[in-house]
């Protein structure tokens, strides 16, 4: 298969070498941004498996049977006794985006999430098996009609350019792998006017400083934040038992490893994850996050602490701000991720989703001090994010490697709140762009952003502002999704 990888920014291309020829001219490729490139190792096997295909035509699924090999599950409690070959019915899609169904087996287990990427992998042997109208699905004869008529077009038009690539052999389970990668050259602008370099992201650090995991994870804290989290859980833990006694800076960066730990597996409810012993449908051993010195009881504490967080002091409150209890995080990080990361020549404003939803603040507290501490004053119902409920924040990410420099909590709807910074000048939309590039303005740097930031007004009025303010330009590149 196919790896490979060339400058940050460049992307890759990539397809099967696994596949003949013949085949492989006709498959469609997948390109791949750099920082996605690991998590779609595995995926490239499936380009041209039919089994993939098929599924992938299944709007809603129904009488469809595989088997697949018992070795996909090696940890279930009883695999000794299982059969070589574990057939199951396919019980709809889970989430046909995220490519992930629900399989019924035939020796009473139900797995409720299982993305295609695992169960077509080739080792695992997987095949349709009759259903109970005695047929196994396959491809219509229209489209292999279609795939014989691309296949000649690709056998006429000849072999294709030479083009650079790289293979790495890697290990998948006891068999050796040649994965290869193709380079790719940026196809999204095709004038160029900029005579600035394309600088890559930096990590304004010493190497020494960042060479793992969690020294990174120190680095990326600001300097206060740890004392300001010790702060503020200590002034509300009564300190009468083992669940409630004061915490310090090293159990409260455990607690953030924790929460890190429990975003990347995102499998079990989140209480879950302190299950210690095997029940009667696992197919994987248990989380046992209790063994890491939080027990599920005191880590309840700390996160209904950490949902609001502010200074102990209130004063210097802006009482009009509905947001001010759980700001001090945010105004924190933004301060910090500006001096600690020089972003390469591209960024990226767009809009996340945070799933933390609290209890509503009730309307005719908003905005006054009789709000309760840990509720959410505004919610935001997005129809088109994949988490539509929750809190809307703006954010800046680096283009090239993707991580979030700056956010801002998207505002209300309302005409009677006080204008943020440059609206009373700008506008809505000219202004949110400033502040979302703020640390950035005048610095040559690309702003790619789809078409809730942008607008010929929005441009012009950037160009405007970064010559009269910095006498320098900053070129708005427009994407529209």
């Amino acid at each position: 298969m196919a790896r490979a990888g060339a400058d940050v920014g460049a992307g890759v291309t990539v397809v099967p070498t696994e596949l003949a020829d013949e085949e492989r001219a006709i498959l469609p490729t997948i390109h791949i941004p750099p920082p996605l490139i690991g998590p779609f190792a595995c995926f490239t096997e499936l380009l041209g498996n039919e089994f993939y295909l098929i599924m992938l035509d299944q709007n809603k699924i129904v009488d469809l049977r595989g088997e697949v090999s018992r070795d996909l599950y090696p940890n279930v409690p009883n695999y000794d006794e299982l059969p070589e070959r574990l057939c199951f019915k396919f019980d709809g899609w889970v989430n046909k985006k995220d490519k992930r169904v629900r399989l019924l087996f035939d020796y009473d287990n139900t797995m409720d999430n299982v993305y295609l990427h695992q169960l077509f992998n080739p080792p695992w042997g997987f095949k349709f098996i009759p259903g109970t109208n005695g047929r196994v699905p396959r491809r219509s004869a229209a489209w292999r009609a279609r795939m014989d008529r691309a296949a000649a077009e690709a056998a006429a038009a000849g072999p294709p350019p030479e083009r650079r690539f790289v293979d790495v052999k890697y290990m998948h389970g006891q068999s050796e792998r040649l994965q290869r990668w193709y380079y790719e050259e940026p196809e999204s602008v095709a004038t160029d006017e900029r005579t600035a370099a394309r600088n890559k992201p930096k990590i304004n650090r010493e190497p020494k400083a960042i060479n793992t995991a969690f020294k990174m994870l120190l680095a990326c804290l600001p300097p206060d934040y740890l004392n300001g989290m010790v702060a503020f859980f200590n002034q509300r833990l009564s300190d009468t038992d083992k669940n409630t006694r004061l915490t310090t800076k090293g159990e409260v960066l455990k607690f953030l490893s924790l929460i890190i730990v429990i975003v990347l597996n995102p499998g079990l409810p989140v209480m879950d994850m302190w299950q210690d012993k095997w029940r009667p449908n696992d197919l994987l051993p248990p989380p046992s996050l209790g063994r890491f010195g939080i027990s599920k009881n005191r880590f309840a504490i700390f996160l209904r602490c950490f949902g609001c967080m502010w200074p102990v002091s209130k004063a210097g409150m802006e009482t009009s701000d509905l947001f001010r209890y759980c700001k001090w995080p945010l105004d924190q990080l933004n301060e910090h991720m500006a001096q600690l990361i020089v972003p390469g020549w591209i960024l990226a404003p767009d809009e996340s989703m945070c799933a933390w939803r609290g209890e509503e603040c009730p309307v005719h507290l908003r905005g006054h001090e009789q709000q309760p501490e840990n509720s959410i004053p505004l919610k935001h119902f997005v129809e088109r994010k994949p988490e539509p409920l929750g809190l809307e924040i703006k954010t800046t990410a680096d283009g090239l490697c993707g991580a979030i420099l700056l956010g801002e909590i998207t505002p209300p709807a309302r005409e009677d709140r006080e204008a943020l910074e440059f609206e009373e000048d700008w506008g809505f939309t000219s202004a949110l762009n400033f502040r979302l590039v703020k640390p950035w303005l005048g610095s040559e740097r690309v702003v790619g952003a789809d078409a809730h930031f942008m607008s010929v007004d929005s441009v012009e009025a950037m160009l405007i502002k970064v010559r009269v303010a910095h006498a320098r330009t900053l070129f708005i590149y427009l994407f529209h999704s």
